[in-house]
């Protein structure tokens, strides 16, 4: 999330300043090319999967124990940024934007599956429900009723 978003909806959140003691430019990126470079890491990588690239942003769902769903955001965009899907007998909607840097998943009712809608107009809230209910970027509904 970016910063300001973060500001804008949690103005008294607690963040870490740049008064740390030490001597350092906090105010600039000191990895050089990391964020765009697929193939540069700083740590190793016991196991391999090119699926995906490296350090492709995802949003992973537990399934089991050991398995989980994953989701980019190219797949949400794929899906002009709203995704239904099943993990066991619960409904999953999934819902995100590449350029605002956020994804996030909320448990609905399965029979109102075909009843969200992306709307990034509307920002912070981006779902909406055809009752009139919608969901925030951080996964809060403005009505208990379709948030199981």
């Amino acid at each position: 999330m970016k910063f300001g978003d973060l500001k804008n909806h949690f103005p008294n959140a607690d963040v870490v300043n740049t008064d740390t003691g030490f001597d350092r430019s906090y105010g600039s990126y000191p990895y050089g090319d990391y964020i765009t470079n697929n193939e540069r890491l700083i740590f190793p990588i016991t196991k391999e999967d090119n699926q995906l690239p490296k350090k492709e942003r995802v949003l992973a769902l537990p399934v089991s124990s050991n398995t989980v769903q994953v989701i980019s955001f190219d797949k949400l965009e794929e899906n002009n940024n709203v995704l239904i899907t099943s993990i066991g007998p619960k409904t999953i909607l999934i819902y995100g934007e590449k350029d605002k840097n956020f994804m996030n998943a909320v448990i609905i009712n399965s029979i109102d599956s075909d009843k969200y809608t992306y709307d990034k107009s509307k920002y912070p809230y981006v779902i909406s429900h055809e009752n009139g209910s919608m969901f925030d970027i951080f996964g809060r509904s403005t009505s208990t009723t379709i948030n199981l």
